[in-house]
Parts: structure tokens; sequence; C-alpha cells
């Protein structure tokens, strides 16, 4: 996105209301859908200092470590003889998939002989494509249009607004505890004769709390009643049973909230991944500069590790290059020479700014510039053929490429030594 001043970078920091978010993203009460207020913040620090603090994702490399290596192992398979074409977003996709799961959940969820093996993971797997889908569908066809006409009947006259409606029906089957159309207070309806068992349900869902975030907010509002609940409110907590009875398959369900971490941590890495391999196959002496770079300051006997990323220059500016480069423009890393090392400025926000500001933004660097550094210092890659890669962007909330990646690869030497010991 190209904003045409600090005032409107500022505006766009907050969560816009959209259709999306009220329905996969619990009445907007999740870390990318809720707007900024107290709930959001408090979100955002859990977020941020147990999951992706800079200490914690020092204590998370050797799961980085893992995940590249069984990538690069797959690819190695395909590839250890001569160059072979490879399909490489399926790869990627969960390469930083079960970087994701590893970390939040403590599983591995990814396909693969390594993954868990049970109906669980295969059952999490077809949930999240499911929902990635979706989210791709509902962002394109409700969220450009993003109204809520008060004439359906008149609006279904519309192919996008009746495609639109259609998804919003499929997404309340993933029904929120609180109906969002409900206004509480201490002055709803009269008070109910045994407060008590309000008080002991409330404190029941406190303690699911723990285990079913999913309640968190819809709890924390009906905690306010306590001390004089009236029969309204009583109403409202009967809701949650039944969200609670429609839900009793999910289990435990703290990878629901987890959801915007996986999203985020999955598809848009992955992706921007598959962007740049796509730029550098297209920009074939760039990616010789880097492999040279890696050569240089790594060596071909030893292996690049995430810490060397300092010491790549080039590497660096080729992930900056294509964190600006969508919407399209021409490839050029040199534009970022200089410039390591220093903090995104107004000019650049591949991460957002301010309160806004995808906390992410570490790991995502983490897994960008490790997993390509690898798959360059260990393979040589070229284009299927002649043609250049086709850059046309598809549909989706992070804009992957329209025609996923295939390119032709061949094992280096550093990989057959590697992959022998």
């Amino acid at each position: 996105m190209v904003v045409p001043s600090i005032s409107a970078v500022e505006v766009l920091a907050n969560s816009p209301p959209l259709i999306m978010g009220k329905h996969l993203g619990y009445n907007h009460t999740t870390l990318a859908t809720a707007p900024c207020g107290d709930h959001w913040r408090n979100l955002r620090r859990i977020c941020a200092l147990e999951i992706l603090s800079t200490n914690r994702l020092y204590k998370f490399v050797g799961i980085r470590r893992d995940e590249i290596k069984i990538f690069l192992e797959k690819i190695y398979r395909i590839s250890s003889q001569d160059f072979a074409k490879v399909e490489l977003r399926p790869m990627l996709s969960e390469l930083t998939f079960n970087i994701i799961t590893r970390m939040a959940p403590g599983k591995r969820y990814g396909s693969g002989e390594e993954a868990t093996k049970t109906d669980e993971a295969s059952q999490f797997r077809k949930m999240m494509k499911e929902i990635f889908m979706s989210l791709a569908e509902i962002y394109e066809r409700c969220n450009m249009v993003n109204m809520e006409p008060s004439n359906y009947q008149e609006a279904s006259k519309f192919p996008e607004w009746r495609q639109a409606m259609e998804n919003e029906i499929v997404c309340k089957a993933v029904a929120t505890p609180l109906d969002p159309n409900v206004k509480l207070s201490k002055e709803n309806g009269d008070s109910i004769l045994d407060a008590t068992s309000y008080r002991s349900f409330i404190g029941s869902l406190l303690y699911l709390t723990t285990t079913r975030p999913d309640l968190m907010f819809t709890t924390s509002l009906l905690s306010k009643f306590m001390n004089s609940p009236s029969n309204s409110h009583f109403m409202v907590a009967k809701r949650v049973l039944k969200y609670l009875e429609g839900t009793s398959d999910y289990g435990v369900l703290y990878l629901k909230n987890e959801n915007d971490i996986l999203f985020g941590g999955t598809e848009s890495s992955a992706f921007a991944s598959e962007w740049a391999m796509s730029n550098l196959l297209n920009n074939s002496q760039v990616l010789e500069k880097a492999k040279k770079e890696l050569d240089f300051e790594i060596g071909q006997e030893s292996l690049m590790d995430e810490s060397d990323v300092s010491k790549l220059p080039h590497l660096q500016s080729i992930i900056s290059e294509t964190l600006r480069l969508h919407p399209a423009g021409k490839f050029k890393p040199e534009r970022f020479e200089g410039a390591q090392g220093e903090p995104y400025n107004s000019k650049f926000l591949p991460f957002g700014l301010g309160r806004g500001a995808c906390p992410g933004m570490g790991l995502a660097n983490r897994v960008l510039g490790f997993t390509l550094g690898r798959m360059i210092q260990r393979f040589e890659w070229m284009k299927v053929d002649d043609r250049a890669t086709d850059m046309t962007e598809g549909i989706g909330v992070t804009k992957p490429n329209a025609k996923p990646l295939e390119a032709m690869c061949k094992a280096r030497d550093i990989m057959k030594v590697s992959s022998s010991l």
C-alpha cells in the first residue's frame, strides 16, 4: 500500500471493522481485528512478551534450524543429482506453519515423517486450510465492498454482495459467545433472585478461560455485574453455554486464539519468501551476487546460521526490496545498501507503524533471512524455461503470487556434504 502522508499512516494504524473480523475474529476481539484499546493492548503485550520477544525468539532458534533443515532435505531428495523442478509454495508454507505451531502450541502439525501422526494433526491442517481459503475469499468479496446494507434483498441483486452474504452465512457457523447487538449495563432488566448462582457460573467461566481464551472477553464483561446481576445478564451467560455446547468438539482452544499468529506468521512469511525467489529468478545477476556474498562471508565449507544474516548486507537488501516491491516496481536491492541495521522509517513500513505495528517483525526477518540464505547457499537456482517468472498478484489477504512458483534447482556440494553427515 502506498499512502500520501504521515497523517494517513497514523489513520491506517488502527484496524478497520471489517466483516471478516466480525465473524472469524470473534466480533473484532482478536489481536489482528480488535480496535486499539485496553483489550487490544493486553493481547499485544502477551503476544510480544511470551512468543515474539527477542529473548523468546532466541530460545526458539533451534526450532527454526530444525524446520529449515527438514525443508532443505525435501528439496535435496528431488535435486541431489541434477537440476529438477520443484514447487516451492507448499514447502515454504509448511516450513513457516511448523515454525509457528512449534513455537505457540508446541506441536508439529505439518505433513512429513516428523509430523504429529494423529487425527488431531490431520484435522488441524484441514481446519487451517479451510480458514485460509475462507479468509482469502471473504477478504476479496466482502472487505473490498465493506458495508452492511440494511436492505439485503436489494443488495442480493449484485453478484459481489450475493457472494459476500453467502460467505457471511458460512462464517456464522463459527459462532461467537456474545451477540454483537447486545448492549449490557447495570440497568439491564430486573435483578435475578439467585445472584449466587450467577457468581458461581461466572467463576467457573473465569477458570475455563485458562484453556478457552476465546471466552475471555465475554466472561470479563459479565464479571462486571457480579454484585447485582439481572435477567439480561443471565441470558447472555446462557448464550455462552450454547456456544460451549456447539464448540465442545474443539477440545482445548488455545490454538483458536493463536489464529492471528498462525495467519500472520505462516502466509505472510511463506509468500514473502516465494516473492523473493521469484524476483531472484527474474534477476539472475542479483541471485549470483547473493551467492558470491555467502561464499565469501560464510564459505563453502561452513553452513550458514541465523546469526550470520547480519554479515550479509546484500541478502538483507533483497529482503527489504521484496517487502517494498509489492505493489510492483523495478527490483533494485541496491537502493537499501548502507541501510542495514537501521530501523524502518516512515517512508518504508512493511510491518506497520506505532501501535498497529506487527509484533512479529523480528520473527519474520529471522525466518526470511535464514531461509533465503540457506536456499541460496546450498542450491543452484534457475527458471523452468526462458520466460520470465509470472509476477501476477493473486487473491488473498497477503497477496500471494497468482501462480505458485516453480523453479529448477540442483544441490551444491555443501548440501551434499551436510546431508551425508
